[in-house]
């Protein structure tokens, strides 16, 4: 099963034009595409790239997570991007996204993943503290 794997995803590359760029990690795709390079980007050949994408996922009978794609356009002179349609679904555009762990904002601070990151151990180190406030409270009421 392994070599069958590797093999179908091996060949994703090939599909897309030069100026896709493609990031495969697991059963992950991340596909990128350079608007200051491209001049010859447009809506439509964008959707063209990501119709290939959908009949390279029919072809290989891998179903593609649509509820898990997103647009995701990174800094500040990037044009407002028009609704990506894939397979006749809408990929809606965010201004972060979290990738293998780390939050990403458009704007490429990472003061969204610092505060995210201190909000979560805020929540635990409190979850902790209530735990030893309520177990001395339980330990004083016995003793009383």
């Amino acid at each position: 099963m392994a070599p069958y794997c590797s093999y179908c995803i091996n060949d994703l590359p090939d599909i897309f034009n030069e100026e896709v760029t493609l990031k495969l990690f697991a059963d992950d795709v991340k596909l990128y595409w350079n608007i200051a390079v491209a001049s010859s980007y447009t809506s439509t050949s964008l959707a063209e790239q990501l119709n290939k994408l959908v009949k390279w996922s029919t072809d290989w009978q891998l179903p593609i997570a649509y509820s898990k794609c997103c647009v995701f356009n990174i800094g500040s002179k990037t044009p407002q991007s028009t609704p990506c349609i894939i397979d006749s679904g809408s990929m809606p555009s965010v201004e972060e996204v979290v990738d293998l762990g780390v939050t990403l904002h458009k704007s490429l601070k990472f003061s969204y993943h610092v505060s995210a990151i201190c909000c979560k151990a805020h929540r635990r180190a409190n979850l902790f503290l209530n735990v030893f406030i309520l177990k001395t409270l339980h330990l004083c009421c016995l003793r009383s």
